[in-house]
């Protein structure tokens, strides 16, 4: 059975599904003539974003708002996203915002997920930018500490050899 939810900040104008649906709900409209009329809801179209994000356009009082789906879902049901953390998509799929597929956590979180996935943009190369491959004998795995966490960063092996050997030649 499928679960809907007002969205906070839009009570009465539109719900959120656990299944990643959004739909606007009946009400009665005021024109720019004054006149009212009764507008039903309906589900709404999810529009991809060049990125692969699922958007949809909320509107309340003549402001408008793109927003994410994953991140109405996670709002609705999750609750109000905790400082320095953003939505994880759990499978890796950008187009999937089931409840059940959605988490919050930190940057470093999302970015270990999108390698676990294989959608991370530097996790499916296979060279460096010098053309070297990356093998367990030419890479070398740097570890970060940052301001959100920890995060791994491979590093060519051959390259950094180069780099070091062109300084002391100076």
């Amino acid at each position: 059975m499928e679960v809907w939810k007002d969205i906070p900040g839009y009570v009465g104008l539109y719900q959120v599904s656990d299944r990643g649906r959004v739909r606007s709900l009946d009400r009665q409209v005021v024109d720019k003539h004054g006149v009212t009329r009764h507008v039903a809801g309906r589900v709404m179209c999810l529009v991809p974003k060049d990125n692969g994000y699922l958007q949809v356009v909320l509107s309340d009082s003549g402001m408008t708002r793109h927003w994410h789906v994953h991140s109405l879902v996670a709002l609705a049901f999750l609750g109000h996203r905790p400082r320095n953390n953003e939505v994880r998509h759990l499978d890796g799929s950008r187009n999937n915002n089931v409840l059940s597929n959605l988490a919050y956590g930190t940057r470093s979180d999302n970015k270990r997920d999108m390698r676990g996935h294989g959608t991370h943009n530097y996790g499916a190369r296979t060279h460096c930018k010098h053309g070297h491959e990356y093998t367990p004998e030419n890479t070398y795995i740097q570890v970060c500490r940052g301001k959100y966490g920890t995060t791994e960063a491979r590093i060519c092996r051959t390259c950094k050899r180069n780099r070091r050997r062109e300084r002391t030649e100076k």
